[in-house]
């Protein structure tokens, strides 16, 4: 989460006609501001969701940090990241984690319509991932009972 230190030097930076929404949680605001700083975890894929341009952040402690290196081996450290199997939002983690790196990846988010654009079509990609096809679970148990009970009659005769 944006901490109290970083958050007078990144909101300095903000143009006045934009906002920008610091949360560990996805909420009400997201929908409001022009680009959010978001703490890595679910929040991401819910923002994703939302479909608000967001830097994702995140600062564990130092021991934390070395063992997760050994041991994890991802791409990506942003669910939503992972989830599109690319690079979408940009992710400022542990020692990258600075005012002035925050300050750098919004501003493009606050001042580049196009930009903007781009990562909320990458988004609505993730949404697109992550909704089921249409019919749902339900849907798709019945229609497999409906085969399989059409193929049993078939043996049957």
């Amino acid at each position: 989460m944006l901490c109290s230190s970083h958050a007078p030097a990144v909101s300095s930076r903000c143009p006045a006609r934009r906002s920008i929404d610091a949360a560990s949680t996805t909420g009400a605001n997201q929908y409001s501001t022009s680009a959010s700083i978001v703490a890595s975890g679910t929040a991401t894929v819910e923002a994703a969701l939302i479909g608000n341009p967001f830097v994702v952040v995140y600062r564990v402690s130092p021991m934390s940090y070395a063992i997760a290196k050994r041991v994890v081996d991802v791409p990506h450290v942003a669910m939503a990241n992972l989830i599109a199997g690319r690079r979408m939002v940009p992710e400022l983690i542990q020692h990258d984690f600075t005012a002035e790196a925050i300050v750098s990846q919004l501003e493009p988010l606050l001042h580049d319509e196009q930009l903007r654009q781009t990562m909320q079509t990458q988004m609505a990609d993730v949404r697109r991932a992550l909704t089921p096809p249409a019919g749902g679970a339900i849907q798709r148990v019945a229609q497999t009972a409906a085969e399989l009970m059409q193929a049993s009659m078939s043996s049957l005769s």
